[in-house]
């Protein structure tokens, strides 16, 4: 008994882990920057002076701690990419749109791992 209840709550985090992914191309990000051949919204969960320091093109500040009283405007089935300095706010920020109910959600992790140029001030 105790190991088919560990079996389902693994396959549930299991699931769960599987709504949110990780965007690990940072080439296919800049693709979609440039082409935007599909509706998304690129979200900079970091604080407004970091954000201020330099961000990825398109990206909008929402920082982590204010996204549930000022979500994306987005439908909820668009697709929404999150990143942040290192990854851990980036991840926090991609379970609350998940919780929230946005179905697309997709963490870049760290600014860093981009390629391109940033929007400096």
């Amino acid at each position: 008994m105790l190991l088919l209840a560990a079996g389902i709550a693994a396959a549930a985090a299991a699931g769960s882990q599987d709504s949110q992914q990780a965007y690990y191309d940072p080439q296919e990000l800049a693709q979609l920057i440039e082409r935007q051949h599909e509706p998304y919204v690129l979200i900079d969960v970091r604080r407004p002076d970091e954000y201020a320091s330099g961000h990825i093109p398109t990206a909008v500040n929402i920082p982590v701690d204010s996204l549930t009283e000022h979500p994306p405007e987005a439908l909820k089935d668009t697709k929404v990419i999150v990143y942040c300095l290192a990854g851990s706010r980036s991840a926090r920020a991609g379970r609350i749109l998940l919780d929230m109910g946005f179905t697309r959600v997709t963490d870049f992790e760290s600014f860093r791992r981009w390629e391109g140029e940033l929007i400096l001030p």
